[in-house]
């Protein structure tokens, strides 16, 4: 999305994801009841799929203790990437609190962005990291739950960070022309869950299936991390992936620049 006035300074940007961390941090209650609350939720999807183990065999290429490693980063990387950007940037329309980011000298996209990055550094330490060692001393050794390629690891989160990121500020730029911002929220969050292989590993789904979502971006945010955590491919092997991630993740970032602008021109607050 452009800069209304001026870039938003790097040592600015820094500072709001600073203040965004320490944000997340101002109620200690909130935090250490979701600290414990977490690990309990990833028990109760192991035990589940426990279950299912017992009455039906598991495909041979996803083990329990895999699949269980599966869904357990899905929802971690789940509860760090979304941040419900589209709600809030629907939000800051619909109420008309976007005249007074309009009026400050900084990009409201890069704002957004720092905000989010804030949140999700925060979340990650206090939820992801006790939540893997949690999965770890269940499942019998941390060394089972190391990522198998921690620098490809970094890389395809970091893309399906901001992939997820951009769709969101696509669904919130909706509000400028629609007060149905929720329920596409809403859509987005089950189709995202669906296409990005949180309800099913995309290796369980029909061919036809998994060939067209290999062109989508979808896959990148969590099939594809997720994937470079648990499958010790070499990085020839992840780097076509990769770049196909960053491609995706630059066309919808100068998509949502150009929606952007077009939205602002069409914006009238109090008859300007």
């Amino acid at each position: 999305m452009p800069s209304h006035r001026t870039a938003f300074p790097g040592s600015a940007f820094w500072t709001v994801v600073r203040l965004s961390a320490r944000e997340f941090t101002a109620y200690p209650s909130d935090v250490l009841l979701e600290f414990f609350t977490y690990p309990v939720a990833f028990l109760g999807y192991y035990f589940f799929l426990q279950a299912i183990a017992g009455v039906n065999p598991l495909p041979p290429d996803l083990p329990l203790q895999r699949l269980a490693l599966y869904y357990s980063l899905g929802w971690l990387l789940r509860m760090i990437f979304h941040q419900r950007t589209d709600v809030g940037m629907g939000s800051l329309i619909a109420q008309g609190d976007i005249a007074l980011l309009l009026l400050r000298p900084l990009d409201i996209s890069r704002w957004m962005l720092a905000q989010a990055l804030g949140q999700a550094a925060a979340r990650a330490l206090f939820y992801a990291g006790p939540g893997i060692i949690v999965l770890a001393l269940f499942g019998g050794g941390l060394g089972d739950y190391l990522p198998a390629n921690p620098l490809v690891f970094c890389l395809a989160a970091a893309t399906g960070f901001l992939i997820l990121f951009e769709l969101q500020m696509f669904i919130g730029a909706l509000s400028f022309f629609t007060t149905l911002n929720f329920q596409m929220s809403w859509t987005l969050d089950m189709l995202m869950r669906l296409l990005a292989g949180l309800v099913v590993p995309l290796s369980l789904l029909p061919e036809a299936l998994q060939s067209a979502l290999a062109w989508l971006p979808f896959p990148h945010v969590f099939s594809i991390p997720i994937r470079s955590w648990i499958e010790p491919q070499p990085l020839v092997f992840w780097a076509p992936v990769l770049l196909q991630g960053g491609v995706w993740a630059a066309l919808l970032h100068l998509l949502n620049r150009r929606f952007y602008g077009f939205a602002l021109k069409r914006l009238d607050i109090f008859g300007g």
